[in-house]
């Protein structure tokens, strides 16, 4: 697939997304995706807000941030006064789509605001809610969007949204269950295309949902979410793998892991920091290693404290954005860009021919273990510590072991068991870590 190249803006804040050789590229460097999952934030948040937001964010080290352009109807914090993309009441009560110019304007001034600290942003254009033939329109009957109403949505965002400035992010939630659904978002994405030629295009999907191929060729970068369900531990680690594994020269990156703060899906507990790591890091070293995303719960629906939310029974109730936002999780995601980048590692996948976990003791299945396409580099994920024992075709050397929970470099003691084989032993006080490897 042939990649995308923008050139830079010259005028305002604007910032260049494309890709090339299957990695992001922002403003015409090789970037990994660090998004921070904030949905509602362009309907719920105030102008303060949203720049209070970006400021802290991109001080810690994020370089995007995921948003829906339309509410997102079944799951969101109910709010009074805030501004809406179009009237729902009119559309509810089936007068017809009415689209508020004052609404875009404002998203193409916090489009603007983003770039000027260093934030792509990426735009859910259709969550499942406004898509025929799905779960989510069951859910709210009454506002999937007629194919005539395309035309007005798409001039209105297209005023204020530039060719090559954002990812743009087709659908949401979906499941690309029923033949009406898929054929519904192949029109509309067919449709953004004409609008929005050179700019870079995804489908954010359910956990258990796959890309069907009438989507798949039309998307620019691979993305998905493991999401927010406890009896699938592995689904981070598997999804990597099977989009990477149909990745064709694309990007590919998680783009929802579970949320700091949420609940386990419909379950006891909820997501913490040691947890969310983890996922991040399955999704990485599996082969989602051009971005991921992090989320807070509170945060993602910009909830205040006392506010209704209407998914309670699933997700737990949501902290106030404002706690939300300092969590503890987003300064571990921060770590893994840095490790990426400075690493320069992309387009990783598991290949056990060129890197295999070779340890048959307890634990040794929950290692995640990838190279590089050449097999020239490798990166393995040790969510207990080690000691690992590791089998390659050649030679080995360890460049760095990092401890994830602090962030530090440390020691390792590397055995050479010959025929290959290598015992990597970190510390005995590193419960976590993850290993960069030369391979020769």
């Amino acid at each position: 697939m042939p990649h995308k190249v923008v050139s830079l803006s010259q005028e305002g804040n604007h910032m260049t997304l494309s890709s090339k050789d299957g990695k992001f590229v922002v403003d015409g460097q090789q970037a990994f995706l660090l998004a921070d999952t904030v949905w509602s934030s362009c309907i719920d948040a105030t102008d303060d807000e949203w720049s209070f937001y970006l400021k802290h964010r991109a001080t810690q080290g994020f370089n995007a941030a995921l948003v829906s352009v339309l509410p997102i109807l079944h799951d969101r914090s109910v709010q009074a006064g805030g501004l809406a993309p179009f009237d729902e009441e009119r559309v509810a009560a089936n007068r017809g789509w009415q689209f508020n110019t004052r609404y875009f304007d404002r998203l193409g001034e916090r489009l603007g605001t983003a770039a000027g600290t260093g934030i792509t942003m990426g735009l859910v254009l259709l969550w499942v809610n406004y898509v025929p033939g799905t779960w989510g329109a069951e859910r709210t009957p009454g506002f999937v969007m007629p194919e005539p109403v395309w035309d007005e949505y798409l001039a209105h965002l297209s005023a204020v949204v530039k060719d090559g400035e954002c990812l743009l992010i087709v659908s949401g939630d979906s499941a690309f269950s029923s033949g009406e659904e898929v054929a519904y978002y192949r029109s509309f994405a067919e449709r953004v295309r004409q609008v929005w030629p050179q700019s870079l295009m995804a489908f954010h999907s359910a956990p258990t949902a796959t890309l069907p191929p009438e989507l798949d060729d039309l998307a620019d970068a691979l993305i998905f979410q493991s999401g927010h369900h406890g009896e699938m531990p592995h689904l981070a680690r598997e999804l990597a793998a099977r989009y990477r594994r149909g990745s064709n020269g694309r990007p590919v990156m998680n783009a929802e892991p579970a949320y700091e703060g949420h609940r386990v899906g419909g379950g006891v507990g909820r997501f913490g920091r040691a947890t969310v790591r983890r996922r991040i890091w399955e999704s990485v070293a599996g082969g989602a290693s051009e971005g991921v995303a992090y989320g807070a719960h509170g945060l993602w629906g910009w909830h205040r404290g006392g506010e209704q939310f209407s998914s309670t029974h699933f997700s737990g109730v949501p902290l106030d954005w404002r706690e939300a936002l300092f969590l503890p999780g987003s300064k571990d995601a921060v770590v893994c860009r840095r490790l990426m980048e400075s690493a320069c590692l992309s387009c990783l996948g598991v290949q056990p021919d060129r890197l295999k976990v070779a340890d048959e003791s307890w634990g040794h299945d929950e290692v995640v273990a990838s190279t590089t396409s050449d097999g020239a580099r490798g990166l393995v994920y040790l969510p207990y510590g080690g000691p690992v024992t590791l089998e390659v075709p050649g030679e080995m050397e360890v460049g760095q072991l990092v401890s994830l929970p602090d962030g530090e470099t440390v020691p390792a003691v590397v055995q050479s068991m010959g025929e290959g084989r290598y015992i990597i032993d970190p510390p005995g006080d590193v419960s976590e870590c993850v290993i960069f490897l030369e391979l020769h």
